[in-house]
């Protein structure tokens, strides 16, 4: 840090502490602050303090000092005066008497100076020894310029003889001898600084010689601060019984002398805001004034403009108020700390309760804070950083001392736990038992307030110091709990070893099943199951409630571990009422288990989705929000939805909580995907996977690599999509709904690379988890839809129309989007001219469900309809909106839906004969969620014509292709990304479509680039 262009910072200069518009001192009248014309011509202050090049002037002291000289001038004339200076620290005693001092040089005066210590108040007559010290040696010859009558010629002024000094044996009359002979020679000024720590002797010899010496060139100035100690108060009363020692109180400055002194200093005027903050900051005090333009000066050397006059409190403000401290009485220093131990607002009870002094009141102890210009009167330190100055000088026992002793007082009068914890937070310690149940607490409510550092921090220090086995699990599951949406990792660490620790000792249910729920997340199903079984039955309501939102998680998310769990008796209804997080979430959990058995109505969904809307997004409500986000996705309201999500993932993102960013972000890339936004789906699927570790995900991890996965293969990104084909993930993801979506993905890459048969396995896999599982909707995944689409690829229409209606009879209420999906397949088991009316009413019901890819699909299957029945305007048209949807959605892929595609035979229209056996014309359609040809079968048999390529499907077209143009097996399987097995089958069915027995036979027709699907 830059250093301060002034060399010194702490001792008190001259600067206003008193308002011109105050008049004279108290004690001093207009007569006599201008007694002779001597003192009239010297009461203009000089620049005489300098603080680095600069010449500092008094201000607002400027009365204080010509009364002062006018005194001086009465005592060279032989009329003794004595002041005495009052004010609170720091408040420029020392630089007013500096000021009288070097006055008093000027005029040739002979000075004793001393500054008394807290050290030295024990020494017997130290600060007359000092004073003594300050002699002029013997025979030095001392000019006084006060004209003739004081001239050293004058024989009536020779100096007497010196007698030798014993200051153990010096007596006050000795003393008062002593400045008597002084003064014939050569008029004194006696300054006393710190008068309070003189010690006793010194004191009543001073107070003997102010009274003693009334007609004689001796001035004496007593400076001391304010104080109510009784010392202080007698001492200052001896002095001022004389009628020659006048009072002379200074008071802080005034707030325009703080604007007069920032301009001095910083050498350009002032605005009225940078004076009333260094006002606010100062309280007047001249040495925290002082100190605050050196932390300007330091930040900016030279402010030459007022806009950068902004108030700086660093390190020399900091030291500026711990000098104050430091110079006032201890009680003071632990009153600061006391203040500064109970923050802005302390109770006059509490704060009495930690002085420790029954003499001295709150208000008392304020009012000597309020005097030092470090605090309000209010008792509010004036800025932060003399607060944290005040904690930071406190040594570490008294501050965990006072801390402790406030929290324990708080305690006994059942105050908040918050209020008690944050005296326990800044002692470090909660090593009893009930600082233990305070800082839960504690943690609780700042976990209610979204303030999750504050909660941490009481779950750590109660964790840390906690020597209870049992009560350390609790912790560290509650910890755990609160780490998770900041440090989701960190909270999975916490949690997994205490599966080894719940062997031996039993926990609460909540805590049981909040650890169980972590092992489930983390795949380890035999470990929860462990603790599951662990847990013993209790009649406590709350626990009911908990095993009913227990049972109802797995039900939805873990539907095979929830069967082997349900074995036990059914949970009971939640009592009511609940608090309002509990509440919520679980209308969101039987929300989402209502949705995956089908049984939801428009008036459920309708509430869900008020509901969502007037959801907050904070960590008692999050985990509520994205199941009714993921309920309502089920039930394909994707139109409302994204909005909603939209809003929670920002409002995460502004809190910072990474766990949350990566859950919603997932659900953002399921909605982005269902609408057609590919790149979006890319995007948040990344981010969901990279916001939160593949740890901290464990088996929920199938949901963002199910998108990642779709997205990159619309996309044709055939490199993203092998990453997170070949991702690890846990094995017992299969056994919960993530892995529902996983499949369902792996399926929808084969078909869209060319391998209906992996497809369909994943797909028809799926169902039948899902038909076991009791979650058969097709708004979860499209099973049923997808296979069919699959059985085209293969050309087996008769198993597509099979399971297209046992979709519509198992399912006779979907949404728009699955009907017209429904209607779209199967128009594709149709002939041609029966497919128009079908495809036109998909795309009437696809067209608002804002589903790009499936409404891409329809459409493509019209323009091939068109292109069939030689309406050419109309597949003109339907072709031109399918690309722009393309282009909309980004799903590259779908480019191959509109690709050329060979003449579908009619059965009224003579085909020629081959001698081979007839052969089944069913091709594959493009359709679904493969990319597809767009083109449709109809039933039937012909005789193929040698190029009748229509023949093969279009996964066993692409390897025929292959093969005709010189590719080995393998070299094809990579290219494909198939195993050689499937090659083999391909070329199997080739050769048998073809009626051909080596690949020699090939037609040359396969490899003409025109004709590739």
């Amino acid at each position: 840090m830059q250093k301060s262009a002034f060399p010194f910072h702490y001792f008190p200069f001259p600067g206003p502490l008193e308002d011109r518009s105050r008049g004279h001192p108290t004690g001093l009248d207009n007569n006599q602050a201008v007694s002779n014309s001597y003192a009239h011509n010297q009461a203009t202050p000089r620049r005489f303090t300098h603080r680095g090049t600069q010449a500092v002037k008094l201000v607002e002291r400027e009365l204080h000092l010509s009364s002062l000289k006018s005194m001086l001038a009465h005592s060279i004339a032989e009329d003794s005066r004595a002041a005495v200076l009052t004010g609170p620290v720091a408040s420029g005693k020392s630089a007013l008497a500096q000021a009288l001092v070097e006055h008093a040089h000027d005029l040739g005066a002979q000075v004793l100076q001393t500054r008394c210590s807290p050290a030295e108040e024990h020494l017997r007559l130290e600060t007359v020894r000092q004073l003594l010290d300050m002699r002029p040696k013997h025979n030095s010859v001392i000019e006084i310029p006060l004209g003739p009558s004081y001239s050293s010629s004058n024989p009536a002024q020779k100096p007497a003889p010196r007698r030798p000094l014993d200051p153990g044996r010096l007596t006050a009359r000795d003393f008062g001898d002593l400045l008597l002979e002084l003064s014939a020679e050569i008029p004194v000024l006696i300054v006393v600084d710190d008068f309070e720590y003189a010690d006793e002797t010194s004191a009543e010899y001073l107070s003997h010689a102010v009274r003693r010496i009334r007609s004689s060139r001796v001035m004496t100035v007593i400076a001391t601060k304010n104080g109510p100690g009784p010392r202080t108060v007698r001492r200052t009363a001896e002095l001022l019984r004389n009628p020659h020692c006048c009072p002379i109180r200074l008071r802080p400055l005034s707030r325009p002398a703080v604007g007069d002194l920032l301009t001095q200093r910083l050498g350009t005027p002032a605005k009225k805001s940078a004076t009333d903050q260094h006002y606010a900051a100062s309280g007047g005090n001249p040495l925290l004034l002082h100190a605050l333009i050196d932390d300007l000066t330091a930040r900016t050397p030279a402010p030459r403009h007022p806009e950068h006059l902004e108030l700086t409190a660093a390190e020399h403000y900091a030291q500026a108020v711990i000098t104050c401290l430091y110079r006032s009485t201890p009680d003071l220093t632990r009153t600061a700390a006391a203040l500064a131990v109970l923050g802005d607002t302390p109770r006059p009870d509490l704060f009495e309760h930690l002085l420790q002094d029954p003499s001295t009141t709150a208000e008392q102890a304020l009012q000597q804070l309020t005097a030092s210009g470090t605090t309000t009167p209010g008792g509010r330190f004036r800025h932060p950083a003399a607060r944290q100055a005040v904690l930071t000088a406190t040594d570490t026992a008294t501050r965990t001392e006072l801390n402790l002793r406030a929290a324990h007082w708080l305690y006994q009068r059942a105050e908040p736990a918050p209020r008690i914890a944050r005296h326990l937070l800044a002692a470090g310690h909660a090593r009893e038992p009930w600082q233990t149940t305070v800082l839960r607490e504690a943690a609780a409510e700042a976990l209610h307030r979204q303030d999750t550092e504050h909660a941490v921090s009481c779950l750590e220090l109660a964790h840390t110091q906690c020597t209870d086995d049992t009560l350390r699990t609790e912790l560290t599951i509650e910890l755990a709990e609160a780490t998770w949406p900041d440090s989701p990792l960190t909270a999975m660490r916490r949690m997994l070893p205490l599966h080894t620790q719940a062997h031996d000792r039993p926990l609460e249910h909540r805590h049981g099943l909040a650890l169980a729920k972590t092992l489930l997340r983390s795949g380890r199903f035999d470990a929860a199951q462990d603790v599951l079984d662990r847990l013993e039955p209790t009649p406590d309501p709350h626990t009911s409630t908990d095993l009913y939102i227990f049972d109802k998680w797995l039900e939805t998310s873990y539907p095979r571990f929830g069967q082997r769990f349900r074995t036990r008796p059914a949970p009971p209804p939640p009592p009511q009422p609940l608090p309002t997080g509990t509440e919520t979430y679980l209308h969101a959990i039987e929300m989402l288990a209502t949705v995956l058995r089908s049984d939801a109505h428009d008036e459920v969904i309708t509430i869900a989705e008020e509901t969502l809307r007037n959801c907050p997004a904070d960590d008692r409500t999050m985990e509520a929000a994205s199941t009714l986000i993921a309920a309502l996705f089920y039930a394909d309201r994707t139109d409302t939805l994204a909005t909603q999500c939209d809003r929670l993932l920002t409002q995460a993102t502004q809190r910072h909580a990474p766990a949350w960013q990566a859950v919603l972000s997932s659900l953002k890339a399921q909605i982005a995907y269902r609408q057609g936004d590919i790149n979006t789906t890319i995007r948040h699927a990344r981010h969901a996977l990279t916001a939160m570790s593949p740890q901290s995900w464990g088996v929920g991890i199938g949901v963002p690599l199910s998108s990642l996965l779709m997205g990159a293969a619309m996309a044709a990104d055939h490199t993203t999509a092998e990453q997170a084909l070949h991702h690890p993930v846990p094995e017992t993801l299969h056994e919960t709904r993530f892995g529902i979506h996983y499949r369902h993905a792996r399926g929808t890459y084969y078909l869209t690379t060319g391998r209906p048969q992996l497809a369909l396995r994943e797909l028809l896999t799926c169902g039948d988890l899902m038909t076991q599982w009791h979650m058969d909707t097709p708004s979860l995944v499209p099973w049923r839809l997808d296979a069919a689409q699959a059985y085209l690829h293969l050309g087996r229409p008769d198993q597509a129309a099979q399971l297209l209606d046992e979709q519509t009879r198992t399912h006779p209420t979907t949404s728009n989007r699955i009907t017209g999906m429904t209607l779209r397949l199967h128009a594709a088991t149709q002939p041609p001219h029966h497919r128009t009316p079908l495809l036109h009413h998909a795309i009437t019901l696809l067209t608002p469900t804002g589903d790009r890819l499936e409404l891409t699909r329809a459409l493509a299957d019209q323009t091939h309809t068109h292109t069939h029945t030689g309406n050419t305007t109309a597949a003109h048209h339907t072709r031109r909106q399918t690309l722009d949807l393309i282009n909309q959605s980004g799903a590259t892929a779908l480019h191959t839906l509109l690709q050329p595609q060979p003449p579908t035979p009619h059965t009224d229209t003579p085909q020629p004969t081959r001698t081979n056996p007839p052969a089944t014309t069913h091709t594959n359609t493009g359709t679904g969620t493969g990319t597809g040809t767009g083109t449709t079968p109809h039933t039937g048999t012909t005789q193929p014509h040698p190029r009748d390529h229509h023949l093969l499907s279009t996964a066993e077209h692409r390897v025929a292709t292959l093969v005709a143009r010189g590719y080995t097996n393998r070299q094809v399987a990579r290219h494909l990304y198939i195993t050689n097995s499937t090659v083999e089958q391909h070329m199997t069915r080739v050769y048998r479509k073809l009626n051909i027995t080596r690949r020699t036979d090939l037609p040359t027709w396969l490899t003409h680039p025109h004709t590739n699907t």
